[in-house]
C-alpha cells in the first residue's frame, strides 16, 4: 500500500470510531434523561396522590426503564 492509501484508510477508521462513540454517548445520555424523568414522575405521583396521571408515552418510558408508577394512564 502506498502512504496515501494508508492515510485514507486511517482517516476512515478514525471517522467511523468517532461516529460510534458519538452514538454511544447520545444513547447513554437519552437513557439517563429518561430515568431522571421517571424519578420525577414517581415523586410527583406520591406528592399528588389521587390527582396525578401519566400519559401513555410516560408510562411506556418508565416501564421500559424498570419503573412502575402507580398512577392512572390517560
Amino acid at each position: 500500500m502506498t502512504n496515501k492509501n494508508t492515510s485514507t484508510i486511517a482517516t476512515i477508521i478514525l471517522f467511523i470510531g468517532v461516529v460510534v462513540v458519538l452514538f454511544y454517548v447520545l444513547k447513554v445520555g437519552i437513557e439517563k434523561e429518561a430515568m431522571v424523568e421517571c424519578y420525577k414522575l414517581e415523586s410527583q405521583s406520591k406528592e399528588f396522590k389521587g390527582k396525578f396521571f401519566l400519559t401513555q408515552s410516560e408510562s411506556d418510558m418508565c416501564i421500559a426503564n424498570g419503573f412502575y408508577i402507580e398512577a392512572p394512564v390517560k
